[in-house]
């Protein structure tokens, strides 16, 4: 591939490949893998893990890199490795028995916040969230608390231990998490939802007391609704969509200082716009020509953030660096389309803060993820 060393493609027979180290993702007709499976095996000392398809003799599900790959009716489903979160709510000590919450995270101030953790927790805690981090990348409903775990790895406080806590809370009884990637028709584009949480310097205090007595989860006092102020920088959210799949997400914080909820809101478009730049580039290399012609379509809900993006220059933006402004180009091409949505419908906002629980639930339905504590005949135990 141009854009990937890692794609390849043999057009006479119609196979496309992924390599990810050592391990080997073949799609293609039932005789062109039988041909690339010998051919490969002449050369290789190759394990075959097996192949799904809706084929009788095909296997109807599949364990890769410790993801579980399952063909269904409805479509494929991708399954997230289990046992990461087993082993965090067992490390912090939860059960099966004990009592879960609906949201992975709420903003915690504590009047012990300040206080570092001793060595031996703030070890755990660096481990743990190290793992919360892994499975991040395959439940995007937790991507948000996860990143704020992982900004306190330096120096983690007792507010953070409880953050953790309430994250391990959380997987008690949605330990398992599926994506369904159903059959559609043929792609059109590239479509990538954005959104921001300003970073306020005078944040809110809100009480929470009803929802804590509601979950049963008595961690903290009050809660902060825009962003981090401690540090003064925002949140870019995002996901990358093919139709109805779900390909991509992220919750991350900015590098740059926003002084203006609209300057953070471009900044996550711009985030975006690379996202759906790299993911087009990838189907350019599996040669799907009619979803690499189209445009990318940015789905965010700031009218100032489209404004900035859909003229030329800086206007009254006199300190946003030259190198943001590449995304006016794009647009003035048509190479790159703003479309604004309502922010309750905006599948990116559960990616840039502490949300409740219609709001989680709206993203996980939405992104045709099911949360269960099943377990896949598949998945080894611990």
């Amino acid at each position: 591939g141009r854009a990937t060393p890692c794609i390849f493609t043999l057009n006479s027979k119609e196979l496309r490949v992924v390599v990810h180290g050592d391990d080997f993702t073949v799609l293609g007709y039932t005789k062109d893998l039988d041909w690339f499976r010998q051919h490969i095996g002449d050369k290789f000392s190759v394990k075959f893990r097996g192949r799904i398809g809706p084929c009788q003799t095909d296997l109807k599900a599949v364990r890769i890199l410790n993801r579980i790959l399952e063909w269904t009716k409805e479509g494929i489903i991708y399954e997230a490795d289990q046992r990461h979160a087993e082993i965090i709510k067992n490390q912090m000590g939860m059960k099966d028995e004990s009592k879960g919450v609906n949201t992975p995270g709420v903003k915690g101030i504590s009047d012990d916040a300040a206080q570092d953790l001793e060595p031996y927790r703030a070890t755990k805690f660096r481990a743990i969230a190290a793992r919360a981090n892994y499975l991040g990348q395959d439940r995007s409903e937790i991507q948000f608390s996860v990143k704020e775990l992982c900004r306190a790895m330096s120096c983690p406080k007792e507010d953070d231990w409880n953050k953790l806590k309430r994250l391990s809370r959380y997987l008690v009884g949605k330990e398992r998490c599926t994506i369904l990637f159903q059959y559609q028709a043929p792609l059109e584009g590239v479509v990538v939802w954005t959104d921001s949480d300003f970073a306020s310097t005078n944040p809110v205090r809100h009480s929470i007391n009803q929802e804590i007595q509601e979950e049963h989860f008595d961690m903290i006092n009050g809660i902060n609704l825009e962003g981090e102020a401690s540090c003064r920088r925002s949140t870019s959210g995002g996901l990358v969509v093919l139709g109805e799949h779900l390909i991509k997400s992220w919750s991350s914080t900015q590098k740059v200082t926003a002084l203006s909820s609209g300057e953070a809101e471009y900044y996550a478009i711009v985030k975006g716009a690379c996202q759906g730049m790299g993911i087009r580039s990838m189907l350019q290399d599996f040669h799907i020509d009619k979803a690499v012609q189209n445009h990318i379509e940015i789905k965010e809900d700031s009218s100032a953030a489209k404004g900035i993006a859909s003229r030329r220059g800086l206007e009254k933006l006199k300190h946003v660096d030259i190198k943001e402004l590449w995304i006016q180009e794009k647009v003035t091409l048509s190479d790159l389309k703003i479309t604004k949505v309502p922010g309750t419908i905006n599948l990116a906002d559960a990616l840039t803060k502490y949300c409740d629980t219609h709001v989680t639930n709206h993203h996980v339905a939405s992104t045709h993820q099911t949360i269960s504590s099943l377990k896949h005949p598949l998945t080894p135990s611990l």
